[in-house]
């Protein structure tokens, strides 16, 4: 994982951000006048939150099957990925149990060292938030599939967005998602398995507590046509409505427009 930094050197000129108007990424005050319209948005009060916790809680305590964690930091992720409705926050609690314990075995049986995992280096976060305050993930998809597995990426980026929903303002505002895939190859195309595709898009959009803002798939070859084919029914009906395409502005202080590439785009 990368994080780019504060300043931008170019040229032997550095050039400071630290003015800009767009939140800094490691904000972690829920009270900034920005973060404040989208606690609004998720229905999410001081009141709001002790009395959905508690039902929350309490409707966990009576599993007979299971041990959930009750600690009020963990379930206010799912009860803002779900705006603060206590049985959609239930019921992803227990998706989110039930797809662990079937990643925890997959992954028993894949070992691979820590030199390695740093190799991979895909993905990044953006030192400043999108204008809705999202976070923004950039990441790299022209992996080397000769060296590296699909289940090999989806764990690290596990642990990767675990890291990233510790930060309240992430659990709020949600994230933004734009993967370039240029590079990719005939190897990425044979790594993108159904039964991997299905399961990485499950565990972004159905059992993760984490809001989805945008996902932008920029740069994308003719051979990642059949990809997002095998992937677009299993993306919720809510998100598939959102489909549209064309150009990508990504208003950071700057912008990048995508152009005479392909480009697949929800959010």
């Amino acid at each position: 994982m990368l994080a780019y930094p504060s300043t931008q050197q170019k040229k032997g000129i550095t050039t400071d951000h630290s003015s800009t108007k767009f939140l800094r990424y490691e904000a972690t005050d829920i009270d900034e006048r920005s973060v404040l319209e989208y606690q609004k948005e998720i229905n999410e009060t001081p009141g709001n939150r002790t009395t959905c916790l508690e039902i929350l809680q309490n409707e966990l305590k009576n599993l007979k099957d299971l041990e959930p964690c009750l600690d009020e930091k963990f379930l206010l992720n799912f009860l803002r990925v779900s705006k603060f409705d206590t049985a959609k926050a239930f019921q992803r609690v227990l998706n989110y149990y039930k797809k662990f314990d079937v990643l925890t075995e997959t992954y028993k049986k894949i070992s691979f060292s820590l030199q390695k995992a740093q190799d991979l280096r895909h993905i990044c976060i953006s030192p400043y938030r999108c204008e809705n305050n999202s976070f923004l993930v950039l990441g790299n998809c022209a992996i080397d599939y000769k060296k590296f597995t699909f289940a090999e990426r989806f764990y690290l980026e596990i642990l990767f967005v675990h890291e990233l929903m510790e930060n309240p303002i992430n659990q709020i505002c949600g994230g933004t998602y734009v993967f370039d895939y240029e590079g990719f190859d005939i190897h990425g195309y044979l790594a993108y398995s159904p039964g991997w595709i299905r399961m990485f898009l499950d565990f972004l959009v159905n059992i993760f507590p984490c809001r989805l803002k945008a996902l932008h798939i920029v740069n994308a070859p003719s051979l990642f046509l059949p990809i997002w084919k095998i992937a677009y029914p299993f993306l919720p009906k809510k998100i598939q409505t959102r489909e549209s395409g064309g150009y990508l502005h990504l208003r950071l202080g700057y912008k990048r427009e995508c152009t005479e590439k392909s480009l697949y785009s929800l959010g």
